[in-house]
């Protein structure tokens, strides 16, 4: 099992990471509207807001698993010095 500051800390990390997504995904859209024009802008809010999306959900998966969701040390584990 999970100690529940682990478990606690994981959805704070969802909730800080989906702001800065929704950030960088609307000055993205603006820069591409700003360089390229309206109907470039609008292709890339709807499909890299997509894969930003996806790629973001991968992403978070990845490092809660490695780093935020450490399993505990069993104790019948033996480390020889």
């Amino acid at each position: 099992m999970h100690d529940f500051n682990d478990k606690a800390t994981a959805p704070l990390w969802e909730y800080q990471g989906v702001a800065c997504r929704g950030r960088s995904r609307r000055a993205n859209d603006a820069f591409v509207f700003y360089t390229w024009g309206h109907l470039p802008a609008l292709i890339f809010h709807d499909c890299g807001g997509t894969i930003l999306v996806i790629g973001w959900f991968f992403a978070f998966w990845i490092v809660v698993q490695r780093w935020i969701l450490v399993p505990p040390a069993s104790s019948d584990v033996v480390i020889d010095s």
